[in-house]
């Protein structure tokens, strides 16, 4: 039993904690939902200004809560839960199969999981298709995906090659 103690690894809370930032940020584009249903327009539209840089926000595109669209849209919802669960659930659980120094098994996986988003996205601009939330927060979710398994790998090599 001790073997078994001894090579398994600490779970990561570098990537807990670095995922819960995306947990916040998407909350932070739920909360102007909450404050219109509220009636403070003023302190929704100071949180919407803000939101504008990370996302469009149009409201036929995001998610409505308590009878009034988030500032935050389907595709960055996705986005942003990815990163969160791939850091806190994913990431925690692959790791010890995941070796940085196999950059082609990287770039794979990154290309895999978002060449869907890029699909869908010329997709829908060419007029091929009309978009869902379904398709839109599920591409976004398999992008965040792609990109955090890569960074999240990079980062604990960089950790344990200068922090220990």
């Amino acid at each position: 039993m001790k073997f078994f103690e001894a090579d398994r690894k600490k779970y990561p809370l570098w990537a807990l904690s670095f995922s819960t930032l995306f947990l916040l940020v998407w909350l932070l584009g739920v909360v102007p939902a909450f404050l219109d249903s509220c009636g403070l327009q003023a302190g929704s539209l100071k949180i919407r200004i803000f939101y504008k840089v990370l996302c469009h926000g149009l409201p036929e595109r995001c998610p409505h809560y308590f009878g009034q669209p988030a500032a935050v849209c389907f595709r960055c919802t996705g986005i942003d839960l990815g990163f969160f669960f791939t850091g806190a659930v994913f990431y925690p659980l692959l790791r010890r199969y995941l070796d940085p120094g196999i950059w082609p098994v990287h770039l794979a996986l990154i290309t895999v999981f978002s060449v869907f988003i890029f699909l869908e996205w010329i997709a829908e601009l060419l007029g091929f298709i009309s978009s869902s939330w379904i398709l839109q927060y599920s591409t976004g979710m398999l992008f965040s995906t792609g990109i955090s398994i890569f960074l999240f790998s990079i980062a604990e090599n960089v950790i344990e090659t200068y922090c220990d």
